[in-house]
């Protein structure tokens, strides 16, 4: 049964990007963070310019500001460790379109075999296969995955590029964030696709298989 190596090909798939969409979670609490960081620095910062709290005078600014920008490396090397695994996940996928591509050379070689073979009885096999993900198919799927998050990946690094600017104008940090989260690359319709065709061959095997 090779479709089920293929549909555990695309589960992978699908996990992948499971994964990578808890780590864009992750960057957007820590940016979240940073902005607030951010923020309250350039507040101890000009109220200690202006001079204009009380409560200001018992505070040892260089102090906080130190602290302050300790939390801030610390969140920032938090952030860059999660573009680290972001980047294993497109190794991972580019290695599931390998094995994706492994699976149409072998469907390439025995195409023709089939053919010239007399079409098989009705049996638990031909009615599974009615709902199985053919190579190509598992293939495109894979590679769109792959592309798609490459390029949100790509995405992201360059407002990364742009962070230290952004820790300046801090006005523009919401703006930042917000074009941050709106992954513009993701094709939900497609990984909605994938799922459905996965949970249909699921559902068919399972009620074949049962009365088998």
């Amino acid at each position: 049964m090779q479709h089920r190596p293929l549909v555990q090909l695309l589960t992978r798939a699908e996990s992948c990007y499971k994964s990578w969409s808890q780590q864009h979670n992750k960057t957007i609490s820590l940016l979240l963070s940073l902005s607030n960081i951010i923020a309250q620095r350039n507040a101890a910062i000009n109220n200690d310019n202006n001079n204009n709290s009380n409560a200001m005078a018992f505070i040892d600014m260089p102090r906080l500001i130190y602290k302050q920008s300790l939390v801030f490396e610390n969140i920032l090397s938090n952030l860059n460790t999660i573009v680290d695994d972001l980047e294993s996940i497109l190794f991972d996928l580019q290695r599931l379109e390998t094995e994706a591509m492994k699976w149409i050379d072998k469907e390439s070689s025995t195409m023709i075999k089939r053919i010239m073979e007399p079409a098989p009885p009705l049996s638990t096999e031909t009615l599974i296969q009615v709902a199985a993900i053919q190579p190509h198919d598992v293939y495109q799927y894979i590679t769109h995955v792959h592309y798609m998050l490459r390029k949100d990946f790509e995405y992201k690094q360059t407002w990364l590029d742009q962070l230290p600017e952004y820790s300046v104008r801090t006005e523009q940090w919401d703006d930042m964030i917000q074009q941050w989260d709106q992954q513009p690359h993701i094709q939900y319709p497609l990984l909605d696709e994938i799922s459905e065709r996965v949970k249909l061959y699921r559902q068919v095997y399972k009620v074949v298989t049962s009365t088998d």
